[in-house]
């Protein structure tokens, strides 16, 4: 799907004219009216920040690649969501057959054991209606993803393969969770970006771009691909707490 198509279903969605929706998100008329023409090819982080910190019900990835769901499937209602942080809750749960995702005791900003690992506390479980492809949970700390992610949320994540001998074979634009190891201290930690794809052939072979939704605070840098312990793809990101 083309830039100019997601800014039509945008303003379809709204129900507004390009001028009322540009002004809503506070850019220029020019920047909306370049992408519905084509000139501007795709939505930037930055701009897809905007409309999401106006209008939070639409999914970023699919703002940014055109692919999953417009709209946030559970968007301003968490009534199905439900944490499971007791003995008793987590055997009612099993007991009415939910299929429960593990939350582990791994942070998104610095840890020495991957996620989901064997070696991991599992600290609670949480259904996800809205997630039955996910295989587990943990927290984002920073606020390097905010207005889309903000710190102190859960993230559902679904393990992503990939072939380090192809690295550019993923799919860029997603969010994702990557957990890197240091070089220097053998010491695992884990970062939720954007992966973006070099231009250069050389540096594309090597590196993958990280980058934020916050652009004013938080700049690109590279990560070394040959150092990734584990790629995860961000499918939901949960800020209620709604008991069992």
């Amino acid at each position: 799907m083309s830039a100019s198509e997601i800014i039509e279903r945008v303003l379809t969605e709204l129900d507004l004219k390009a001028p009322t929706f540009a002004k809503s998100i506070g850019v220029g008329q020019q920047r909306i009216h370049d992408i519905q023409s084509g000139k501007t090819k795709s939505i930037t982080g930055s701009l897809a920040s905007k409309i999401i910190k106006t209008y939070p019900q639409f999914n970023i990835n699919w703002l940014l690649t055109g692919k999953g769901d417009m709209l946030h499937k559970n968007a301003n209602k968490d009534n199905n969501t439900i944490l499971i942080d007791t003995e008793d809750k987590y055997k009612k749960a099993l007991d009415i057959g939910l299929k429960m995702l593990p939350e582990v005791d791994f942070t998104f900003t610095a840890g020495v054991a991957e996620l989901i690992d064997n070696s991991n506390t599992i600290t609670r479980y949480w259904y996800l209606p809205d997630c039955e492809d996910c295989e587990g949970v943990a927290r984002m700390a920073g606020n390097s993803m905010m207005p889309m992610i903000p710190p102190g949320c859960e993230l559902a994540l679904k393990r992503y393969g990939f072939d380090s001998s192809r690295p550019n074979t993923i799919a860029f634009g997603n969010v994702y969770g990557i957990v890197v190891e240091d070089e220097i201290t053998g010491k695992w930690h884990g970062h939720i970006k954007i992966l973006r794809r070099h231009r250069d052939p050389d540096m594309a072979r090597k590196y993958w771009i990280a980058h934020s939704i916050n652009t004013t605070d938080f700049d690109d840098f590279d990560i070394e691909i040959a150092l990734v312990r584990g790629l995860w793809v961000v499918k939901q990101h949960v800020v209620t707490n709604i008991l069992l």
